[in-house]
């Protein structure tokens, strides 16, 4: 199988490579990717300022959103704890930082009934152009534009999410 790696500690090292799939045995699972997405975290790694290989071997997978998806699965089940104690209702949601952990997190909460609202960067004049604004509104969430996020956006805003990268 194909996957992005890199050898940490060393930046440009970021290549596509045939690696061998993982042994099922040992309860690894193989998912097929239909898109990529590279976190704040992969960009670290790949300019060399972080991470490291398993051990034995020499290079990282880049990509692998399974551990950041436990992270926001338990997250969501923090949220619905809170709200069911508190007889409050978490229905409206601002998630900051539109890049894959962000927009994972919007899927989940949009999973579970969740009005989810996202604030976008805009650079170079574009407001509604580009990637961003279409992938949110496929997921079923609301794109705002950064700047006026907090003034269009509901204002029964219960939880706030942050992915952004400062």
């Amino acid at each position: 199988m194909k996957a992005v790696t890199v050898a940490p500690g060393i930046a440009g090292s970021v290549r596509l490579e045939e690696v061998a799939e993982p042994d099922a045995a040992l309860g690894s699972v193989v998912v097929e990717a239909l898109a990529v997405g590279i976190c704040g975290t992969d960009a670290e790694i790949a300019s060399g300022g972080y991470g490291w290989a398993s051990p034995g071997r020499d290079r990282l997978i880049l990509g692998v959103l399974l551990e950041p998806a436990t992270v926001v699965a338990k997250a969501w089940e923090h949220i619905a704890a809170i709200g069911r104690r508190t007889f409050w209702d978490p229905h409206t949601v601002l998630v900051v930082g539109a890049g894959p952990i962000g927009l994972l997190a919007a899927l989940v909460g949009l999973q579970q009934g969740a009005d989810v609202h996202i604030p976008g960067r805009v650079t170079s004049g574009r407001v509604t152009s580009g990637p961003k604004p279409a992938l949110v509104k496929q997921l079923g969430a609301t794109y705002h534009q950064a700047q006026q996020a907090l003034q269009r956006a509901p204002d029964d805003i219960k939880v706030v999410m942050e992915f952004a990268q400062p």
